[in-house]
């Protein structure tokens, strides 16, 4: 979580700066095509809590819609990158520590991993619906 209640995006004890997620979704919806078409993949490793999720799902949508799928695409071990073009694929984890005030019962990362997808995942979904 970041401190001015913005989702933050950085690499834990090394010297790297912070900086907003919001920041780098507009980066990468402005960038993250010159290059190549071919698909891109985030991979987030979510320490945030589910407020701040929320709030990453909104900017998702809010600056990459255009790139994601639509619920009846079917992505699956036998989609070609080519078939992928133009797309962002979303990959998450999440800690437990990250879930633990909305859901005290998890005890397990692998658990809360799962949860969190679910919640970022939900949160894109009824963006989604809403827009």
């Amino acid at each position: 979580d970041g401190a001015d209640g913005e989702p933050t995006i950085y690499h834990g004890h090394t010297l790297t700066t912070k900086i907003k997620f919001s920041d780098v979704v507009k980066a990468i919806s402005v960038y993250g095509f010159i290059a190549s078409e071919y698909p891109l993949t985030l991979s987030l490793e979510n320490h945030c809590s589910v407020e701040q999720q929320d709030l990453m799902a909104k900017y998702i949508e809010l600056h990459l819609s255009a790139f994601l799928t639509d619920k009846t695409t079917r992505i699956d071990s036998k989609s070609s990158p080519a078939s992928l073009m133009g797309k962002i694929l979303i990959k998450g984890t999440a800690s437990a520590a990250s879930l633990s005030s909305s859901s005290p019962s998890l005890s397990s990362a692998s658990s809360s991993s799962s949860v969190a997808a679910t919640s970022l995942s939900s949160s894109l979904s009824s963006a989604s619906s809403a827009a």
